[in-house]
């Protein structure tokens, strides 16, 4: 169906008379468009699109697991750290970290920051290199040395205003003077989302088999495939059960890829998200369907004017359904714009289920897809109204809109609808 300017015109002109209807249509259409991009940009962020990093498929979670206990997903002593790191010959690099929230003094007020505690290794992990400054160092990690920061850079941005002479300034972070050495590139947002400073992890003389409290990340050296690095470590695992039975008993290692990691734990979630974002949609088209046809009813005598006169039903039917199009194309686009503030407050409420979160940007398939949803969305409410151009139900309204009038006034009413109309016809 091909609409013409004059159609546009003249829904624009028919909403801006009814200035609380568009007002209402337009706010509801927006909030559940925006609500539903905003879900659909972390769901690509988490599930499907590309890891910022060199050869992000090679890249590996690795925790440890009791199977005979169903225990899955444990965290990673200090001690087994080390093995890998020395014995496991499948992979390249193996970094552990943990994270926990710490209060900075920063350039203007104190504030609360969640913080990343890493091992050196975790750059070449993630091919990480600083935009400004360096990265850790290896002796950094020994107690005593390690009071030295790294800042996230959207972090650098919003407090620091982007400027690259923070580097080698003083913060100090739980009272504890740290020097910043350097600013992360914003790939490393996708490495620890939410993450504002970074500093070395101090495991110290950790001996505790027993004491299973790191997350360790990894890299397969090129040409290992995952089956065999899961072997090593099961392997590793048989090991270290002999050599410890008291604290290693019944353990084993899960190497599992970074992205499957992330989307299996993430999934369940972001699917009940998505169905109940798509509900709200739903919802808001049905009831702007009914307030499309209510106001459609209100027109019936105008309609059988016009039918009158000589226009069709494909004429008549762009007028019906140009003004839900333009509430549509205005939801549409206050959706699209709503949605980074939605992106924004899902990454921080999702932030500790769905790390992944935060990784949602408005892109070209972020863009298709809240235009695919506004199109949708049109298809549900404005083509309602067109079941009211059927020929026998406009004669209809028109001879009950003639009852309780004589018959001169009728046809004095309706020569000035004609006149009022035979321009648009």
């Amino acid at each position: 169906m091909a609409f013409l300017p004059d159609d546009v015109r003249v829904a624009v002109r028919r909403l801006r008379r009814s200035p609380v209807f568009a007002a209402l249509a337009v706010t509801s259409l927006a909030l559940a468009i925006g609500a539903n991009t905003a879900v659909f940009s972390a769901v690509d962020a988490v599930l499907f699109a590309r890891l910022p990093f060199p050869s992000p498929d090679r890249l590996v979670v690795i925790w440890e697991e009791h199977p005979a206990r169903g225990w899955s997903r444990f965290g990673v002593s200090a001690p087994a750290v080390t093995d890998w790191q020395r014995q496991a010959r499948s992979l390249a690099h193996v970094a552990a970290f943990t994270r926990h929230s710490a209060n900075l003094a920063g350039p203007e007020r104190p504030q609360r920051v969640d913080v990343v505690e890493a091992t050196a290794e975790v750059f070449d992990v993630f091919g990480l290199r600083p935009l400004a400054g360096r990265a850790f160092m290896r002796d950094e990690q020994l107690p005593g040395r390690d009071a030295v920061v790294l800042l996230a850079h959207e972090y650098w941005r919003q407090a620091f205003a982007s400027d690259p002479g923070v580097v080698g300034r003083t913060l100090r972070l739980d009272g504890v003077p740290h020097a910043v050495v350097g600013v992360l590139p914003p790939a490393g947002q996708a490495a620890f989302a939410d993450a504002q400073v970074w500093r070395p992890l101090v495991l110290g003389d950790d001996t505790r088999r027993g004491a299973r409290w790191l997350q360790v990340v990894a890299r397969l050296r090129p040409g290992v495939a995952l089956e065999a690095a899961r072997g090593e470590l099961a392997a590793l695992a048989r090991r270290q059960e002999e050599a410890y039975p008291a604290t290693n008993r019944g353990w084993t290692a899960a190497v599992v890829p970074l992205r499957d990691a992330r989307a299996d734990s993430a999934r369940p979630l972001l699917v009940a998200l998505s169905a109940a974002v798509a509900l709200v949609l739903l919802i808001a088209c049905a009831n702007l369907a009914g307030l499309m046809l209510a106001r459609i009813a209100e027109r019936d005598a105008e309609l059988a004017v016009r039918a009158a006169l000589g226009a069709g039903s494909a004429r008549l039917g762009r007028l019906l359904a140009a003004e839900g199009l333009v509430v549509a194309a205005l939801g549409g686009a206050a959706g699209l714009a709503l949605s980074a503030a939605l992106r924004r407050l899902l990454a921080r409420v999702l932030a500790d289920a769905v790390p992944g979160a935060a990784g949602g940007v408005l892109d070209a398939r972020v863009a298709v897809f809240a235009a695919a949803v506004t199109a949708a969305a049109a298809g549900a409410f404005a083509l309602a109204p067109l079941s009211r151009v059927r020929r026998g139900s406009l004669e209809q309204a028109l001879r009950a809109g003639g009852r309780g009038t004589s018959r001169s006034r009728f046809r004095a009413r309706r020569v000035l609808v004609a006149v009022q109309l035979s321009i648009a016809v």
